[in-house]
């Protein structure tokens, strides 16, 4: 049961067994495309992890495009992590004592693309 993810027309393709219909239907945004005999979600990091969270790992593979959505989003749900968190250091090269929502802010954003 080898699955593949792969990007396509701006894309996320997944050629997978039928075994795996149902797993892959209920990924928010799945569609399936006739002619290519797959199914194609948003390119989106979001879409890229609900795949990898229905499809099993040790039986897939993934095209060096379709992983760097997975990475983006693992460093999005890293990130997210930050938004909550309580005691985080304070913001570099600062005079004074930033407050709790400052530092959530900033140690949110410095990892993000184009957020400082």
């Amino acid at each position: 049961m080898l699955c593949h993810v792969y990007l396509t027309d701006d894309k996320l393709a997944v050629r997978a067994p039928f075994a795996l219909k149902d797993a892959l239907k209920g990924v928010p945004g799945a569609r399936w495309n006739k002619e290519l005999h797959v199914w194609v979600y948003p390119p989106t990091p979001h879409a890229a992890r609900a795949v990898f969270d229905a499809i099993p790992s040790e039986t897939s593979t993934w095209s060096d495009h379709a992983a760097a959505l997975l990475v983006e989003a693992e460093r999005i749900a890293k990130a997210a992590e930050l938004k909550t968190a309580e005691n985080l250091p304070n913001i570099p090269q600062t005079k004074t004592t930033p407050w709790p929502h400052q530092a959530r802010a900033f140690w949110f954003a410095i990892d993000m693309l184009g957020g400082l």
